[in-house]
């Protein structure tokens, strides 16, 4: 006879190691950036997970609409930072800011804010 086993934990249930959880995070991470990538559509495997999340992990509502912004967040970040350098360095000819439009830029970043917060 085996010994009676305690009831695992939460914590127990999502530590971070070789687990079933934590692989399909990785795949349906590696799927979105490779995605993102290749035609620019990361959210298709995203989606699937948040729809069919592995056992234990669980999201509500607001955890995956804050999720989405926090990704959102770093993939807009991580354009900007790119397109910045682009733009100022000296090898490059493109523009991608122009002077006449930073209302509309401006427009932008705070409506993103806003909707991240409605």
């Amino acid at each position: 006879r085996r010994p009676k086993q305690q009831p695992r934990t939460n914590e127990e249930k999502l530590k971070i190691g070789p687990n079933k959880a934590t692989f399909y995070t990785l795949v349906a991470g590696g799927a979105s950036g490779f995605l993102g990538g290749m035609v620019a559509i990361r959210g298709p495997p995203l989606i699937f997970y948040f729809l069919h999340p592995p056992h234990p992990i669980a999201f509500t509502k607001d955890s995956q609409r804050a999720t989405g912004v926090v990704l959102m967040f770093f993939n807009v970040s991580m354009r900007m930072i790119f397109y910045l350098v682009d733009t100022f360095s000296a090898s490059s000819k493109k523009e991608y800011f122009i002077k006449e439009d930073w209302r509309l830029y401006l427009s932008v970043i705070v409506c993103s804010i806003a909707g991240g917060w409605l």
